[in-house]
């Protein structure tokens, strides 16, 4: 299980004493419990952990060197997904590696903060998506220094697929607090429903990990599950927040109440061809995560070649158009992007 959630693989051999050294210093050790007994019951994957939160707490502190730099520029930074659970969850650093860093700056702000990051010696990545070199759709730019990538985006999505209201989004952020104090958080219901629309964006091939951190955002980060669904349905994401809540009530059982499930259901027709086109298809990829854990290159992270390739061994390019077609919402800004996708030729 630990290794389902980590998608990570038990490191071979011993660890190295610097290793678990820099784990002393950056209080890490005390994140797989303070009794020396419990790490010696986890055995091998307990080592897995400790290195992987070793690693997390390098990334965190890249963070901090990068939103100073932009929050002495006058530019805020939102971070997202797996950094922003360890900022909310893993006080002390995250528990974790992660492929990337995601932050969130505004479009006004957006090619300043892309250059302030490579002021500080980060190099722009080619990732390999010809959607990204159309100035209509460029959300996002990947920098990398050595191990650490960050991802500078100004939208969540190219495209008109969702309609985020991003002026609401920014006015409903959070603080941090200590662990990064010049980052901002996204509300509750913005990271529940951001968090769900990743999972539907990338059709649930990322394994059981984003599962279990949905189980965590409902049941320590508490949205208010009836504006998150008024919300869904404002954005357009109503479909893939469904899909995500029913894996999640297949994973883990009881977490939400039958009412809170009933606000974000669909029409009974549409429901049916998600749960058998969508909901019943991912529960084996669940199991089977595709994320590539190597140090980001041209050819991995989330869309280069070597992604691709992992993800067509399980389910191919017509078949995930088809299942992302099932979950949008907003039909005219969909035709849109498969409009442009066709003209880009995007695998």
């Amino acid at each position: 299980m630990l290794c389902l959630l980590s998608g990570e693989e038990s490191p071979k051999g011993e660890i190295p004493p610097g290793i678990i050294e820099a784990a002393k210093k950056a209080g890490v050790l005390d994140l797989l419990g303070r009794d020396s007994a419990v790490r010696a019951a986890l055995g091998k994957e307990g080592s897995a952990f400790l290195y992987q939160a070793v690693l997390g707490s390098t990334n965190l502190k890249e963070l901090k060197h990068i939103s100073e730099t932009l929050a002495e520029n006058k530019i805020p930074v939102i971070a997202l997904k797996g950094m922003a659970y360890a900022l909310m969850f893993e006080k002390g650093g995250p528990t974790r590696s992660m492929a990337d860093i995601d932050l969130l700056v505004s479009e006004e702000h957006y090619e300043e903060a892309c250059r302030l990051v490579m002021d500080q010696g980060y190099r722009e990545l080619d990732i390999d998506q010809p959607m990204s070199r159309n100035i209509e759709q460029y959300h996002e730019r990947a920098f990398v220094k050595g191990d650490v990538m960050f991802e500078v985006h100004q939208r969540f999505l190219p495209g008109e697929r969702i309609a985020v209201d991003y002026q609401g989004l920014w006015k409903r952020t959070r603080p941090t607090g200590d662990e990064c104090p010049d980052c901002r958080l996204l509300g509750p219901e913005d990271t529940f429903l951001y968090h769900c629309f990743h999972m539907g964006m990338h059709e649930f091939l990322y394994g059981l990990r984003p599962v279990w951190e949905l189980r965590r955002l409902i049941l320590l980060d508490k949205p208010d599950l009836e504006i998150s669904a008024r919300r869904a349905r404002e954005w357009g994401t109503l479909s893939m927040t469904w899909c995500s809540l029913r894996l999640l009530e297949i994973c883990f059982p009881g977490t939400l109440k039958e009412d809170d499930m009933k606000r974000f259901a669909p029409v009974v027709p549409r429901a049916r061809m998600l749960e058998r086109f969508i909901v019943q298809p991912s529960i084996e990829l669940l199991q089977n995560s595709s994320n590539d854990r190597r140090p980001p290159t041209a050819a991995s992270g989330p869309y280069g070649p070597t992604a691709r390739r992992d993800r067509s061994k399980r389910m191919t390019r017509k078949i995930q158009l088809f299942r992302k077609a099932l979950m949008v919402d907003r039909p005219v800004g969909a035709v849109k992007y498969f409009l442009l996708w066709a003209k880009n030729k995007v695998r």
